[in-house]
């Protein structure tokens, strides 16, 4: 939560957790809406293991980007059973509960590029 405490007096006031529990929200229901991109208000199993693979997110205090790893997708999947569809809160719900160790940083395209070239 350190990225929430925007005093950065190494505490964390109810109102800075709450406008950062606002904004990680904001953000989920924003990749739902890109995975959902004919709106139909729920993700079938298929599409929805198709954009989690795809999916970037902007974690940290530095907006580091950030991609589910491919054990996390397969154990965010497992996590639905046997339901075929998810709608917008469940998408969010899933992904809230997500461990910071599923997620791997996605490297810059001139990193890439650099470290090829040593």
């Amino acid at each position: 939560m350190q990225e929430a405490d925007t005093l950065e007096d190494d505490a964390l006031s109810f109102e800075e957790f709450a406008a950062s529990v606002r904004a990680k929200e904001a953000m989920l229901y924003s990749v739902y809406d890109e995975i959902d991109s004919q709106q139909r208000g729920r993700i079938g199993r298929r599409h929805l293991e198709w954009g989690l693979r795809r999916v970037e997110l902007r974690t940290g205090r530095y907006g580091v980007r950030k991609q589910i790893s491919r054990s996390g997708v397969v154990k965010m999947m497992k996590l639905l059973g046997g339901r075929r569809h998810i709608d917008r809160e469940e998408f969010r719900d899933l992904l809230i509960m997500l461990p910071a160790k599923d997620l791997v940083t996605v490297s810059p395209y001139y990193m890439k590029v650099r470290a090829g070239c040593l």
